[in-house]
């Protein structure tokens, strides 16, 4: 069963209760905007909210699940295998060698049995300089690691892996770390008050219910926000503060940005125009009108009203407005 037809529940005075409707609109129409990203055409989509809490972790979620669920595993493992390939010799990798997690250099590829392989180092070339040949078939257990200033160790043993999220698995129907979750992937980039989504993805508990049991957990399980995390986690989301001055994030080109308000449309959008967005709009924001404007602009430069289309998602909830439509790149 796909995410966006599971049920979600909310601790309500200690007991679990269904979430609303509105909370799983939002789930949906994130993940029909990954769906429906284009290679040649940028998507653009803007929903106007009373309110603004929880919706941009939503649409997130469902930008993450539809990536995933839409892209076919030996693709997937192909793009990533390339993806390594063309990393600079010396680069710090994270390996994982037998349920251990291990910090190694990239070394380039070489040919062995008329098969391109990864070359990686794991021992401090002064105690030897062990190297290992990792095959496409194991790409998926080599991701860039977020900390390029470690050093390797002579003898090294590595670190146990963290437990696997039994929540994000439930979802998933038990596929939700594997593969796509087992490398640092940027997948979102939201652009915001971090603050605020700090609380949403953290805070508060949610469901779901597997074979009659509630498996509960927090939403960065699934997020995985990189400034939320550990220096060494795998993560899949970047946020970038709406006022900041510089953009310190390194995003992928297929990297769907969320406006998770007008001040960070207004403040940033210069800064990621070539990327597929979504930006919400809070009513209630002192700045929402001159959002409104700037992207009523946007949307007449760019196009000839053939390039509008109204999504295929169910009833809109009361007070929601959506605009969704495609520009070139």
């Amino acid at each position: 069963m796909s995410i966006h037809n599971k049920i979600f529940f909310y601790n309500d005075n200690n007991v679990w209760a269904p979430v609303p409707d509105w909370f799983n609109f939002f789930i949906n129409s994130g993940y029909y905007f990954s769906e429906h990203t284009e290679e040649r055409r940028k998507s653009v989509m803007c929903i106007s909210a009373p309110a603004a809490y929880f919706l941009p972790t939503l649409l997130g979620i469902g930008v993450i699940a539809g990536i995933i669920e839409s892209i076919p595993y030996d693709r997937l493992l192909f793009n990533h295998f390339s993806a390594l390939t063309q990393l600079h010799e010396g680069t710090l990798v994270r390996f994982r060698d037998g349920g251990r997690q291990k910090i190694a250099t990239f070394l380039g590829t070489e040919i062995i049995y008329g098969e391109k392989r990864l070359k990686i180092q794991t021992q401090n070339p002064e105690a030897g300089g062990l190297v290992d040949f990792i095959p496409q078939s194991r790409a998926f257990d080599i991701s860039i690691s977020n900390n390029q200033q470690l050093q390797i160790p002579n003898n090294q043993v590595g670190r146990t892996e963290a437990i696997e999220s039994q929540f994000l698995a439930a979802l998933f129907d038990n596929a939700g770390n594997t593969p796509m979750f087992r490398f640092s992937d940027p997948k979102i980039c939201f652009v915001g008050n971090k603050e605020a989504l700090l609380a949403e993805t953290n805070d508060y508990q949610f469901a779901t219910l597997t074979e009659s049991r509630y498996i509960s957990g927090c939403l960065n399980e699934i997020l995985k926000i990189r400034q939320f995390l550990g220096i060494t986690d795998i993560y899949q989301s970047e946020v970038v503060a709406s006022q900041s001055r510089k953009i310190d994030v390194v995003l992928q080109p297929a990297t769907v940005i969320i406006y998770c308000n007008a001040v960070s449309y207004l403040s940033c959008h210069h800064n990621f125009h070539d990327y597929d967005s979504i930006v919400l709009l809070d009513r209630s924001e002192t700045q929402y009108q001159l959002a409104v404007d700037e992207l009523n602009n946007r949307f007449l430069e760019n196009n000839d009203f053939l390039n509008v289309t109204r999504p295929e998602l169910s009833k809109l909830p009361k007070g929601i407005e959506i605009l969704y439509w495609k520009e070139k790149r």
